[in-house]
């Protein structure tokens, strides 16, 4: 493991955290806290009419807080109604599944895609960057919330571009997002 890599240990933790090894999470976590190591936190950026705006996971700093949730709950409620089940082995906290929800329903990715919707007009293609991977659980909902919005989705995570239309995955790879971002 490389001592200075916050990613190393992340990873190892998340490992731990899937198999439910709670307390060789613990342990993971408190040698980074003992080594002054600090995860880096999820943030995702979106374009709108504003300029760009960051979210970090639960961000309620935005003036359209209270919007930003109502909508990204009314999303939610309609996605599951169409069969999407959170994904809770992505929510890694040994919590319990009601919580694991709340957890994952707070994703930067998804309260800055709730944000985009909010501020730019239909039709237009949502624009989502990601200094993480983008989770399961967050592709899983991209895929169905496609489908109710008049909305392409495209977003560029630490690994590739991910670009959801009409509840498909249209395309994953490095050339999509120039290619959308031209037209």
């Amino acid at each position: 493991m490389n001592a200075e890599n916050d990613g190393s240990y992340t990873l190892i933790s998340n490992i731990y955290a899937n198999a439910g090894q709670w307390k060789d999470v613990a342990r993971i976590r408190h040698l980074m806290k003992k080594s002054g190591i600090k995860k880096r936190p999820g943030c995702s950026w979106v374009h709108s009419k504003k300029g760009i705006a960051s979210f970090f996971v639960g961000d309620r700093s935005h003036p359209p807080s209270t919007r930003i949730y109502a909508l990204l709950e009314r999303l939610i409620d309609r996605i599951k109604a169409m069969g999407y089940v959170p994904e809770t082995n992505f929510a890694l906290r040994d919590v319990d599944d009601e919580e694991k929800n709340n957890l994952l329903a707070k994703h930067s990715e998804k309260l800055a895609l709730a944000y985009g919707l909010l501020t730019t007009s239909p039709g237009c293609p949502k624009r989502i960057t990601k200094n993480l991977r983008v989770c399961g659980d967050c592709h899983s909902a991209f895929t169905y919330i496609s489908k109710i919005v008049d909305h392409g989705i495209i977003v560029r995570d630490s690994s590739r571009f991910h670009h959801f239309k009409n509840a498909h995955v249209v395309a994953i790879g490095e050339d999509l997002f120039c290619e959308s971002s031209r037209g």
